[in-house]
């Protein structure tokens, strides 16, 4: 994957993007703490529209995939 960001929110910790290998829409959040880390999600064609359409439409999935970390809901989402 090489994922290239085209909107920061850096008050909630993530980032809007593509993976410019496939074209598909990509979250990164960053896991903050002792060691900050970044953990890359999936997004659907239906959640990137909505977001070019408003800017916090992705907020509220941003916090549950950072608090999930892609183990248990998400895990099909995450991109390793």
């Amino acid at each position: 994957m090489r994922f290239r960001s085209t909107y920061d929110d850096s008050e909630r910790y993530y980032s809007v993007g593509i993976d410019e290998e496939t074209g598909q829409g990509v979250l990164e959040v960053v896991l903050t703490g002792v060691v900050w880390t970044s953990l890359f999600f999936r997004l659907s064609d239906n959640e990137l529209n909505s977001f070019q359409q408003d800017r916090h439409s992705l907020d509220d999935l941003a916090e549950r995939l950072a608090h999930d970390k892609g183990v248990h809901v998400y895990s099909d989402r995450l991109i390793t």
